[in-house]
């Protein structure tokens, strides 16, 4: 037919179904249904009829005879007919069948309305066969069987029975599949199904209705066979979806065969389940049987499956190779676990029937028959079997065995497992056991390793790890070295390098390795705290770390150690000492200090064991000297052996002396004068131990003066590195050094509170004058943070002065002062020297005058502005009656007119001393006064001068006698007794050991003892 002689049919049949009396939804499935190009045509009609021609056509429509029954299906099967297309996707088509069907439903209400009429349905149904077409004519025939049995004029088997054989006149795959989907859609509820209204001796019974659901359902599975084999074979893949996509076609028949009320067993196993299967393996299609026997699993109750699972299971073994065995099985499976689950009745009956074994078998049989299957499908197969034993027979070990085995022996056959699907199956089989039994059992499985080992070092990676987190989520213990060596074997891929791992890891994968690993130690314990046994355990743990190399090590050794600590018993220290020694060695210098510390601490404290407690703090040290290579790591590492050996009360006084001198003889080597200063000031806590119950607790008041004294002269010369390299402090420095003479201040504190004799009040004042002529610095008054430190400290004094009582008593002589004042141009000189002689703190000096110096700063501060006066000339030592000419070369100053020599005595009239003095310097002078011998007279002098309104002035400890057996006539050090002297250069040459000289020198450099300092007498030679 050509397009415009088939364009005027359509237009023609659209008009007449308007006088047909089936209103404007006709027209409008038409439009729907025509072809485009045909549409587009007829939409340009549709605009033609003006409003009031539609009303009138309304009108007549309404009007019309009504005998025009035969032009209502003359033009419905004209409507119908665009069924019978051939051009159209199974998506498509299935868009063009449901409006098809929307208007069929209106048909099928007019039918209703033509018998309410009293026009016999049996006319209606004889009416129908006679259209032209074959595709219209059955849909009206299946739409007018419907109506003829819901009248009740026909018995339903017969009308059934005659619609579903008239189908098969329609063999194209497409057309016939929608066809009789249709079918079974409009006669769904009239079959004469059980308490059904169509049933009786002439309407039929339940048996009717299966007949006719399984012979559609034969049908359509023919015809749905049939598409895989039509077309083009470059076309089968596009072919293979479009049945897929009609597959809900045919699984309507099986769901309605489920619904069926009278649908019992017996029927089910005798007429139902053997007509599906026979129908299911004879098709010989990949996509059928795959698809129909899940459906058949779903849809049908459980208690069918298990009684019919023999003829289930022995129909897995005759489907194609295609098929996806193992996905059936596990559905099926699946569905008798849940089952056995939620009844546990149901064990009972599987294990009458032989479930495990019935399965087992299946797949055993499926696997000999089909040797092709991939291993990705053998594994999960197996799986589902797994999973299947451990839900219904949690107790019988034996059977995940057997699986285990018979998956062994079938994936071997397969050769190595390669596959990335095979290999995550064999994964999820290795787990399944792992959830639901102990894993030390599961592990001890005769062919739990043998299927591991068909597995790649990267995937058995994955199994280990999956091992470590099912023992750590279920608190699994292992409480044996037989259990200890067996977990291990298993994970192996976690503990060690592996070949054809190396490459495949990085530090990140074998850190979260190693900290698996780390977690796993604590689940190594001995029943019954059995020491000797959970020693064995550990130790073997331990033999296995260590081959992991030192990426490994130093996450899995320290956990170890500190599993070792938990048990109460002194043999273990050698243990733990091995293996801080073995991290030492990683090297994890830090973690293996720490780990020798807390040894430490715990044989001193818990196990009373002093001798080894003295010797991990040795081990300790000798880790600090050795290893630590980094300022803060060193500043780090010191912090944590005092606050450990501070904690110690065990070991013995001698021991923790020498413990203790090492610990400041470190402070003291520190790269940074505030990190020298904050050690020190830590260092004085080992001398004053805190009370604790039942302990001796070390107290020793000089090391903690000798501390605190150090620790102001260490903070005296940062400030000093400070004023010399002439800056700030940096913003991210924190307090600054201006800070440390507050922490000092709020440890003198701390002792005196605490009733060390040596920290009187009087050393507390001057330390309190220091503190506040500091904090009235430039540098540290707009420093919030430290004047914020420093006011809670003054708080402090004032209140424990506002307690009463003792602690009242003994600040009752601290003078506070609410706004330090100080004059800015004192800063640079007399704040600096005050500082340098408060480490003395012992003395209360005059408070106009600055603190003296000694030699060394006395040295430094002569570099720069500073000018020494000296009274030698006219003292009463013996240097008073020296002749000029020898006065004027004892000048310590280069160039020498920066010493000016003003003779005084002690008690000698100050006036005229001042008087003197002020004739050649300057009130804003820096000035170091200087006698013989640094004794009462440079004392005076420097007063008087203070007093006079000298603003800088200091008096220098040793007088000229002091700085003379330090420095040179040259202004260079003097070298240390037992050193020899190139004279020429003045270079120090080491590793000479000159009898009698060399001994003369102390490691603490007490010059003053010094032979070689002072020279030779004349006509001494060196000793040979």
């Amino acid at each position: 037919m050509r397009g415009d002689e088939r364009w005027r049919r359509h237009v023609h049949a659209a008009t007449e179904l308007r006088a047909a009396g089936l209103g404007r939804d006709a027209f409008a499935a038409l439009q729907a249904c025509t072809p485009l190009s045909t549409r587009c045509r007829v939409t340009m009609v549709e605009p033609s009829y003006a409003p009031d021609e539609q009303k009138a056509w309304l009108k007549d429509a309404s009007n019309a005879d009504d005998d025009n029954m035969k032009e209502a299906l003359r033009y419905s099967a004209a409507l119908l007919g665009e069924l019978r297309t051939s051009l159209l996707s199974p998506q498509k088509y299935y868009e063009l069948y449901m409006q098809a069907c929307d208007e069929l439903r209106n048909l099928e209400m007019f039918f209703r309305e033509e018998q309410a009429k009293v026009r016999p349905h049996a006319d209606l149904y004889d009416l129908v066969q006679h259209a032209g077409n074959i595709v219209p004519r059955l849909y009206l025939l299946c739409t007018a069987g419907a109506c003829y049995i819901r009248g009740g004029e026909a018995p339903a088997k017969l009308i059934l029975r005659d619609v579903v054989e008239m189908c098969k006149g329609v063999q194209h795959p497409t057309r016939g599949l929608f066809l009789r989907a249709y079918l079974v859609q409009v006669m769904r509820g009239l079959l004469p199904d059980t308490g059904s209204k169509f049933e009786g001796e002439e309407g039929g019974n339940v048996v009717d209705a299966l007949e006719f659901l399984l012979v559609n359902f034969t049908e359509m599975n023919k015809l749905w066979v049939r598409m895989a084999h039509q077309g083009s074979p470059r076309d089968r893949e596009k072919r293979d979806r479009e049945r897929s996509q009609l597959s809900d076609l045919v699984g309507k028949n099986l769901t309605y065969l489920s619904q069926l009320d009278g649908l019992t067993f017996q029927l089910y196993r005798d007429v139902v389940l053997p007509r599906v299967l026979e129908q299911v393996v004879s098709c010989r299609d990949d996509i059928a049987q795959q698809y129909l026997m899940q459906c058949v699993i779903m849809v049908f109750p459980d208690e069918f499956h298990l009684g019919t699972l023999q003829a289930l299971l022995g129909a897995l073994p005759q489907l194609q190779p295609g098929v996806r065995v193992h996905t059936v099985l596990s559905l099926l499976m699946d569905r008798l676990a849940n089952y056995a689950a939620g009844d546990h009745s149901v064990v009972a009956q599987m294990s009458g029937v032989d479930a495990f074994g019935q399965m087992s078998g299946v797949a055993l049989k499926v696997v000999e028959q089909h040797p092709e299957m991939p291993g990705a499908d053998v594994a999960a197969m197996y799986s589902a079997l797994l999973a299947f034993s451990g839900t219904v027979y949690p107790d019988q070990l034996e059977y995940v065995d057997r699986v285990l085995q018979t998956c062994h022996n079938a994936l071997q056959r397969r050769g190595p497992i390669t596959d990335p699907r095979a290999e995550k199956q064999v994964v999820a089989l290795l787990s399944t056991p792992l959830d639901k039994y102990d894993v030390v059992t599961v592990l001890g499985l005769a062919h739990y390793p043998s299927v591991m080992e068909l597995l790649q070092p990267r995937v058995k990676r994955e199994v280990a790890t999956k091992i470590v987190q099912t023992v750590l989520r279920g608190g699994t213990l292992i409480s044996s070295v037989d259990q200890a060596e067996m977990l291990f074997s298993f994970i192996a891929p976690l503990v060690r390098d592996m070949e054809g791992l190396q490459d495949e890891l990085d530090e990140e994968d074998i850190a979260e390795d190693a900290s698996l690993l780390a977690r796993l130690v604590h689940q190594l314990q001995a029943p019954g705290g059995d020491s000797d046994a959970q020693y064995a355990v550990l130790q073997a743990a331990q033999r296995h770390f260590l081959t992991g190399g030192p990426q490994r090590a130093k996450h899995t050794l320290p956990p170890l150690a500190f599993a070792a600590l938990q048990v109460d018993a002194a043999t273990w220290y050698r243990f733990l000492h091995q293996t801080a020694s073995e991290l030492a060695a990683v090297p994890a210098a830090e973690l293996a200090l720490q780990l020798f510390l807390t040894c430490a601490h715990s044989a001193s404290e818990e196990a009373g064991l002093d001798v080894t407690a003295y010797e991990f703090f040795e081990q300790a040290f000798v880790l600090y000297e050795e290893s630590i290579p980094d300022s803060r790591q060193e500043v780090r590492a010191l912090q944590s052996i005092m606050g450990t050996l501070n904690r110690c009360y065990a070991i013995a006084p001698e021991e923790r002396a020498a413990l203790c001198h090492k610990a400041a003889s470190y402070c003291a080597k520190l790269l940074k004068r505030v990190d020298q200063c904050q050690a020190v000031l830590a260092c004085s806590h080992l001398h004053w131990q805190p009370e604790k119950e039942g302990k001796q607790a070390a107290r020793d008041e000089q090391g903690v003066l000798s501390c605190l004294k150090r620790a102001l002269k260490i903070a005296n010369a940062a400030q000093q590195q400070l004023a010399v390299a002439a800056k700030r402090p940096a913003a991210d420095a924190g307090l600054g050094p201006g800070g440390l003479f507050v922490e000092i201040l709020n440890h003198y504190l701390y002792f005196f509170d605490q009733g060390c004799q040596q920290i009187t009040a009087a050393v507390l004042q001057s330390l309190l004058e220091l503190v506040a002529n500091e904090m009235a610095a430039e540098g540290c008054r707009d420093n919030e943070p430290l004047q914020a430190f420093y006011a809670n400290t003054l708080a402090h004094i004032r209140q424990q002065k506002a307690k009463g009582g003792e602690a009242a008593a003994r600040y009752d002589g601290l003078q506070v002062q609410l706004q330090p004042q100080r004059q800015p141009q004192a800063r640079p000189f007399t704040a600096l020297r005050q500082r340098q002689r408060q480490q003395a703190a012992g003395v209360c000096r005059a408070a106009a005058a600055g603190p003296p110096v000694d030699v060394e700063m006395a040295r430094k501060l002569l570099d720069g502005q500073t000018v020494v006066l000296d009274i030698r000339y006219g003292s009463q030592s013996v240097f008073h009656r020296m002749p000029a000419a020898e006065y004027e070369a004892g000048r310590i100053t280069k160039p020498p007119r920066r010493t000016v020599g003003v003779p005084f005595a002690a008690g000698q009239d100050g006036a005229a001393f001042v008087a003197q003095v002020a004739a050649q310097l300057p009130s804003r002078a820096r000035i170091i006064v200087m006698c013989a011998d640094g004794g009462q007279a440079s004392e005076e002098a420097a007063a008087l001068l203070a007093a006079a309104g000298y603003e800088s002035v200091a008096a220098m400890e040793g007088g000229y006698q002091a700085y003379c057996q330090v420095w040179g006539p040259s202004g260079k050090r003097r070298p240390p007794a037992g050193r020899w002297v190139s004279t020429g250069k003045e270079a120090l040459k080491s590793g000479l050991n000159i009898p009698g000289v060399a001994e003369s020198y102390d490691e603490g450099g007490n010059l003053q003892q010094a032979r070689w300092a002072k020279g030779l007498a004349p006509g001494e030679t060196l000793p040979q």
